[in-house]
């Protein structure tokens, strides 16, 4: 919403929270969730496995040419 209202005040605070969560994460104070990367022949599966709430973190498709 910052960018969209070209509000500098609200750009430059948002660039700063993300500098200290970059920070953070580097810092081993902050831990990402897992992340498993599956293929197109995977996504049945993953969506199953979601449904079921059997995933911790998060499943992303690695969909189309690499």
């Amino acid at each position: 919403a910052a960018h969209l209202t070209d509000n500098q005040a609200a750009i430059t605070d948002i660039g700063k929270m993300l500098g200290e969560l970059l920070a953070l994460i580097a810092s081993g104070d902050v831990k990402l969730l897992k992340q498993e990367q599956v293929g197109i022949d995977g996504v049945i599966d993953a969506f199953q496995r979601l449904s079921e709430r059997h995933v911790c973190g998060k499943i992303v498709a690695q969909i189309g040419m690499q």
